[in-house]
């Protein structure tokens, strides 16, 4: 599988956060397509709580993406529990 390399783009603290970037954007993919999944099953609606938390994975993946490339410390540990939370759910 092809990975992205983010070692040239991270800079100064975010350099820390590197493993908990990848781990997101892993999940976000993963619940991208399994929603997308849920979807082509004969009767999506009965996987609607499934399609639900998936988007809602996905979501808290990306902004807690957005926010550890940006280095905002104060909420990053937030971030990784929530979107632990979300994870776990899923």
């Amino acid at each position: 599988m092809a990975a992205i390399d983010l070692g040239p783009l991270l800079r100064g603290k975010s350099v820390a956060n590197h493993a908990c970037i990848e781990a997101c954007v892993e999940c976000l993919v993963a619940c991208e397509m399994c929603a997308d999944a849920c979807l082509d099953e004969a009767d999506p609606a009965t996987l609607a709580l499934c399609i639900r938390l998936d988007r809602d994975c996905a979501d808290a993946c990306a902004a807690a993406v957005r926010v550890m490339a940006r280095v905002a410390r104060r909420i990053v540990r937030c971030l990784r529990r929530r979107v632990r939370s979300l994870c776990h759910r899923v």
